[in-house]
């Protein structure tokens, strides 16, 4: 089951007593888990996987996905496909505008840390826009409970109107607008 442990210490070139002393876990229960004779505790598993900068699927050998970014990643463009081969061509049309123009910043800005959070925020703020807007209630709101959605839709809509700036100072000079 921990096979790849094995493998991991192999690539950083360590020795079985030197991860095990940089775990802080003994070498010879470090060996079993190994070999599969005997199962750490989960709190170990992750421990092992921090080291490594694994995820714990990874390393139990239930995903090939080094990275839990990665899962995530090939687990929603999968779903993200199933959707998009089941729309209408003119959903399609708009949907692929959509990843073109998120493949175009990337690919233009990919490396620039500052510059791809600024854009995750601009999504999220859409994002969050989208579900104030939706009303999950069978019931009607009340007025109080319209006016507080109201209330976080303007404060939402604010943010988006900020971060848009911000993104535009960005792209243009590099740098954040002062905040007056």
């Amino acid at each position: 089951m921990l096979s790849r442990i094995k493998e991991l210490r192999a690539e950083q070139k360590l020795s079985l007593r030197e991860l095990a002393s940089r775990l802080g876990i003994s070498y010879t229960s470090l060996g079993k888990y190994e070999r599969n004779e005997q199962q750490p505790s989960f709190e170990t598993i992750e421990k092992i996987a921090d080291y490594f900068n694994v995820s714990v699927d990874y390393l139990l050998g239930r995903s090939d996905n080094k990275i839990y970014a990665s899962f995530v990643f090939e687990t929603d463009t999968s779903h993200l496909k199933q959707v998009f081969d089941n729309a209408p061509a003119l959903i399609k049309d708009h949907f692929t505008s959509i990843i073109d123009s998120v493949f175009l910043l990337s690919f233009q800005n990919g490396n620039d840390i500052e510059y791809i959070r600024l854009v995750e925020q601009i999504f999220d703020c859409i994002l969050k826009i989208h579900q104030a807007g939706l009303n999950n209630s069978v019931l009607p709101l009340t007025a109080e409970e319209t006016d507080s959605k109201y209330q976080d839709f303007l404060a939402k809509q604010s943010e988006l109107n900020h971060l848009i700036k911000q993104l535009f100072y960005y792209s243009k000079w590099n740098s954040f607008p002062s905040e007056d």
